[in-house]
């Protein structure tokens, strides 16, 4: 009975065995069945006769071990090699899987340089620029495709490209996953996105012959695409749900002055599935802050270049399956696709390198429980640009005065390093400017000569209630401020780097009135030598400022002391210079018992103001340095006024 058993099992081995077979002897195709679902293949120049071919391949997932995206494979079902046209070939190729489909059972990837798995690129040197005045064809031939699409069951796939190397141009690039779903309908529509980054270039698409997509082919009846956008359009109403159908678009590179003449073309081999959902069903959307569809986006090498991607679908309970027809070598997605959620994103980050400058297609899907699909595409358009380096420097702080003409205005030329001339500069405030305060002449000044300017001119009367602005081609800019502001100026260089600097004018209102006249006077703060009351406050003419400067005093209101505040010559002063006489810094000190604003001021012996300081000061011990290399040898008075002290030293620069 064992060996009855035995017979019987051994026998059935042997029929199943032949059964097969004959199978394969009658189809020899069914052995490689069903692993070829997209392709395509681009070029760039890389040196004399020099290419890089990028190859971007969609296969059966599980026949190559069910990978995962980053898994390199060695695609043994087809054994496809790259054919460059001149004789030559690669070996089998490996690839890199950049993206898979676990449900609908796809990997795409990527080709590798033979022998360097490191290289997502094929690189290749012609013996010559041309094939004896022609372009080189280079395609990759193979069989087979799907044994279940409806209108190439297990044919042969083709997918070329034609390397025009005589005038360094480079090939149309594209991106799709490797199945697109669209629904049944007399006008199901998706585009086959198109880029080149050649100026003279102009793209056209048309379907691909037989001959082309590895004969006998043909695309889907009823189904055409726009020679100038690449939509494709489908009367699907005849099409099997549920199948699939396969298409090649080309798409031409046509000379932009005369679209006649054909420099390149390139190949896009994928798969449709006609979807069976519900006619009220919603299909899910991309959604902010998603790139919008159809843009370009720049990247510079060297500097990351990061987006997010994002879809929902307005039915709820609906999941949202997010997946990628790839991102370039180099780039990461994160979380990797496929992800699922509604909504669900992803971020794509990438640092391209010297060698990735051209454009870049991508494209991302956003599918539902019923195969409901959206596409998004977008390019990258990655340039060498170095990086900005455009400084501006506006200058320190500092305090001015109205109504004491010889300190009220603060002139100010904006100085530019780096970037690339010419400039432009973009003067702002950040307040209105005050106007008609307390008598007609109160009026500020904001200008800017030959700018373009807004809310820069007083009204005769009233006020003005929106932030000043000047826009031109100068540096320079007066203002004459009754109160404090800061005024922040951007430059612009021809590259379009811009850089912003900022400094704050502390200004007061110094004027003053005798009686009713109306007529504008300045305030000082006048010193008495007196202990009782060291300082009083008096209205006097302009011209007898700088006199009263020169001995000590200062323009504006007197501040708030504690009564018997130590003087200079007090020896409770606490105000210090060092080294004195100097030659290039002098470093002032004092000690301050609160955090009050201090007044700090350096006039020579004629009362010419030199410098001024107005700020908060810190509790304990303060230090100003002071820059004396530019003034001229001398004396000069140093005064200092705080809730504490008021001090003056005299000073020598040598």
């Amino acid at each position: 009975m064992k060996t009855m058993k035995q017979f019987v099992k051994n026998y059935t081995a042997a029929v199943v065995f032949l059964f097969f077979m004959l199978a394969f002897m009658q189809n020899p195709f069914d052995a490689r069945a069903t692993h070829f679902r997209y392709g395509h293949l681009t070029w760039k120049p890389a040196g004399i006769n020099t290419v890089d071919f990028t190859l971007v391949n969609a296969f059966r997932w599980n026949g190559y071990g069910s990978p995962a995206v980053g898994d390199i494979i060695t695609e043994t079902i087809g054994a496809t090699v790259l054919y460059f046209g001149d004789g030559n070939n690669t070996t089998v190729l490996r690839y890199r899987v950049i993206s898979i489909d676990v449900v609908n059972n796809w990997l795409l990837a990527r080709a590798l340089q033979p022998g360097n798995d490191a290289q997502e690129f094929v690189r290749y040197t012609y013996p010559a620029s041309t094939n004896s005045g022609s372009p080189w064809l280079a395609e990759i031939n193979s069989c087979c495709r799907t044994g279940t699409e409806i209108n190439n069951p297990g044919g042969n796939y083709r997918v070329s490209t034609l390397v025009e190397l005589s005038s360094g141009n480079t090939s149309p690039t594209s991106s799709l996953p490797a199945i697109v779903n669209v629904p049944r309908s007399s006008a199901a529509t998706f585009f086959v996105p198109g880029a080149d980054v050649d100026a003279s270039s102009t793209l056209r698409w048309r379907l691909a012959t037989s001959v082309e997509a590895g004969s006998p082919f043909s695309n889907p009846s009823l189904l055409s695409v726009d020679n100038l956008t690449g939509l494709v359009t489908w009367n699907s109403l005849t099409a099997v749900l549920g199948g699939l159908y396969s298409c090649q678009i080309v798409i031409e590179d046509r000379l932009s002055s005369d679209p006649t003449v054909l420099k390149t073309k390139v190949a896009v081999d994928f798969l449709i599935f006609v979807t069976s959902c519900d006619p009220d069903n919603t299909s899910p959307s991309f959604v902010a802050p998603t790139p919008v569809c159809g843009t370009i986006l720049e990247a510079n090498v060297g500097q990351t270049f990061s987006t997010i991607i994002a879809a929902s679908d307005a039915n709820l309970v609906d999941i949202v399956s997010l997946n990628s027809g790839g991102v370039p070598a180099g780039a990461t997605l994160s979380p990797g696709l496929p992800s699922s959620g509604n909504p669900v994103s992803t971020v794509l980050s990438w640092t391209p390198s010297a060698g990735d400058v051209g454009v870049y297609v991508v494209t991302f899907t956003a599918t539902d429980p019923c195969g409901a699909q959206v596409l998004c595409s977008f390019t990258i358009n990655v340039v060498d640009v170095p990086p900005c380096v455009l400084t501006i420097d506006a200058g320190l702080d500092e305090e001015s005065y109205f109504g004491f003409a010889a300190d009220q205005t603060i002139s100010r030329t904006a100085v530019p390093s780096g970037g690339t001339p010419p400039y432009s500069y973009s003067w702002t405030m950040d307040r209105p400017l005050k106007c008609n305060v307390t008598n007609s002449s109160g009026d500020e000044i904001f200008n800017v000569s030959g700018a373009t300017c807004a809310n820069e001119l007083c009204p005769s009367s009233g006020t003005l209630s929106a932030n000043p602005s000047c826009t031109g081609s100068s540096g320079s800019i007066n203002v004459t401020l009754l109160d404090t502001a800061e005024v922040c100026v951007t430059v612009t260089d021809s590259r379009g780097c811009t850089a912003t600097d900022c400094f704050t004018v502390n200004a007061t209102d110094a004027r003053c009135f005798a009686g009713n006249s109306n007529n504008a006077k300045v305030s000082v703060c006048h010193r008495t030598n007196s202990t009782k009351n060291p300082w009083v406050q008096i209205c006097v003419d302009d011209h007898a400022v700088p006199a009263l400067l020169a001995i000590g005093d200062y323009v504006g209101k007197c501040p708030k002391r504690r009564i018997g505040a130590p003087e200079a010559s007090d020896e409770n002063a606490t105000l210090n210079v060092f080294p004195n006489p100097a030659q290039d810094r002098m470093t002032v000190t004092f000690q301050s018992s609160n955090t009050n604003n201090f007044q700090m001021q350096l006039n020579d012996l004629t009362g010419r103001l030199i410098m001024s300081t107005f700020r908060p000061a810190v509790e304990g011990s303060n230090s100003v340095e002071i820059d004396v290399s530019s003034f001229a040898k001398g004396f000069y008075l140093l005064s200092l006024t705080t809730a504490d002290e008021n001090s003056l030293l005299r000073l020598m620069v040598e």
